[in-house]
């Protein structure tokens, strides 16, 4: 796990600081994949086989009000897009799973300003 904490526990810094309270929500993050080959739907898929197996637990989570998202961070280095097909988007929404999107636009100023 990358980051996470348990609801009832007292709130601190990820540096073990008390902040004081208790956390009211359960939260995780892993990272999951990082890949560079320019194939997001490929690698949400493969991510959703994985997830699909552990269909009954997220189910539970999603039922008990948790939520499910896939985030992606995406460096984009000019012109580029993905297609997610139909499967795949109804294999997201089988499990109740959001999928965020950051697309980060890392092209200079110049470049901007010649599109």
């Amino acid at each position: 796990m990358t980051a996470g904490w348990t609801a009832g526990e007292p709130r601190v810094t990820p540096t073990g600081r008390p902040l004081g309270g208790v956390r009211e929500e359960s939260y995780c993050s892993f990272r999951i994949a990082r890949r560079d080959d320019g194939e997001m739907a490929r690698s949400i898929s493969e991510i959703m086989d994985v997830l699909e197996a552990h269909r009954a637990h997220l189910e539970e989570i999603s039922r008990t009000g948790g939520r499910l998202n896939i985030f992606v961070f995406w460096r984009a280095g000019g012109d580029t897009g993905e297609t997610f097909n139909a499967d795949l988007l109804g294999r997201l929404a089988s499990l109740n799973v959001d999928l965020g999107i950051n697309v980060y636009d890392d092209r200079g100023s110049q470049d901007q300003n010649d599109a």
